[in-house]
């Protein structure tokens, strides 16, 4: 009898662990997408569509419509507690891109080197390390801007790099020697939800964030 009880008390920990480990998960989201629609990206944007309504309504437009399709992703994605497919985060991160080239008038090459696309990543992974490449590699600035966006599997890992030819992010990644919302929360969602974790480094061209997923993480429902 004591044994029963033992044991129907230890399920009942357990599961209310696994239910406070998906409100931690679910916060942690929403610190994300906070940290990841930034004021002054939106005041930019919204600023860059005003202006461009008389000027060049046909641009106008199109970067209302990649403004709207980016915040109809982050905010989809505040409540997603499932990984998503790879190629889904690659388009979140096209529709960032050519909303920074609109509103900086400055064309940044997006280079994909993809050996392999079949794979799933929490939602918001890739899409930070991509603005802080951009922003604080002062890619604006830098002419024939570049990122590039490897990946790869082996038997145990699957690996992404996301590699920028813009000045270095380690200063930029460190606040009082701790690491930025961004990296964190990327960090954070990588070990949760599917044990995966991430590496920066800086070589004489720029910064490669080096990302590393267990190849046995399932696979995304293509519904997502």
């Amino acid at each position: 009898m004591y044994t029963l009880v033992f044991l129907t008390k230890i399920t009942q920990l357990q599961n209310q662990i696994k239910e406070d480990n998906k409100k931690i998960v679910k916060n942690q989201q929403l610190v994300t997408m906070l940290a990841q629609i930034k004021p002054h990206f939106m005041y930019n944007t919204l600023s860059s569509i005003n202006n461009l309504i008389e000027a060049n309504p046909k641009a106008a437009q199109e970067l209302l419509c990649y403004f709207s399709k980016y915040m109809r992703s982050n905010i989809d994605n505040l409540t997603n507690e499932e990984l998503i497919p790879f190629e889904k985060e690659l388009d979140h991160i096209l529709t960032y891109i050519n909303i920074t080239s609109i509103c900086y008038e400055k064309e940044i090459l997006l280079e994909l080197e993809l050996d392999e696309t079949n794979f799933s990543i929490p939602p918001l992974t890739l899409q930070p390390i991509v603005e802080n490449a951009i922003i604080h590699g002062n890619l604006i600035n830098i002419p024939k801007s570049k990122i590039i966006i490897r990946s790869q599997r082996n038997s145990d890992e699957t690996i992404i790099q996301i590699e920028n030819n813009g000045e270095s992010l380690s200063p930029i990644a460190k606040v009082e020697n701790k690491k930025s919302v961004g990296l964190t929360n990327v960090e954070f969602r990588l070990k949760t939800l599917s044990h995966g974790r991430l590496e920066t480094r800086d070589n004489s061209q720029g910064t490669i964030v080096t990302i590393y997923i267990p190849t046995s993480v399932k696979i995304a429902n293509s519904k997502n």
